[in-house]
């Protein structure tokens, strides 16, 4: 199912519903991004493909991911491929693995320049959207809380956006996963089960 709302409808909404709320955490103080001013910072081939890429594949569960293996500081030892793995196990997507199977060629995010972070922060923000029903993130051992991209930008687009009934953690540690644990449900999910 394709989602019509323009952009900039999603963003308004996006910043009005956060606003709206009593914050109960500090991801509630966090920035969510206007994804039509990201739009105008970025290559409009860029915004093209990446808004393809959701589209197409908004039909599938959306696995998110933050965060590293406790004593592998390195991007070789981040959950990002145990996060792939239980999404292709799933038949599900991570937004590196949409990316990848329709050929999107993204910057490198470690260089943290403003294109390549703007790039990256709006693909995130779009997986977000396109997002439904029950969504997934594979956290590590590690996550750093002031760069990561799951709590700054993911996790609030998601609680967000209406189309999204539940947010489900899986804990990820050396050679195994731990099971889902519900993190999150929409305020229409919480009233229908009580």
């Amino acid at each position: 199912m394709q989602d019509d709302r323009p952009l900039a409808s999603f963003s308004m909404q996006l910043s009005l519903q956060v606003l709206d709320k009593k914050p109960r955490t500090w991801t509630d103080f966090c920035f969510l991004p206007s994804l039509e001013l990201l739009r105008h910072e970025i290559p409009l081939q860029t915004c093209r493909q990446i808004d393809e890429v959701m589209a197409r594949t908004s039909h599938l569960t959306h696995f998110f991911w933050s965060g590293q293996l406790l004593h592998y500081p390195s991007k070789e030892h981040s959950v990002e491929s145990i996060a792939n793995d239980i999404a292709q196990s799933r038949g599900g997507i991570t937004l590196e693995g949409a990316l990848r199977s329709f050929g999107v060629t993204m910057p490198d995010y470690s260089e943290r320049d403003n294109l390549s972070v703007t790039i990256w922060t709006y693909a995130s923000a779009c997986f977000a959207q396109y997002a439904s029903g029950d969504v997934y993130v594979i956290y590590g051992e590690w996550i750093n809380e002031t760069t990561s991209v799951w709590l700054n930008t993911e996790y609030p687009a998601l609680r967000a956006n209406p189309k999204v009934g539940r947010i489900w953690k899986i804990q990820a540690h050396y050679g195994c996963v731990e099971g889902s644990q519900q993190i999150w449900s929409s305020p229409v999910d919480r009233i229908a089960a009580s």
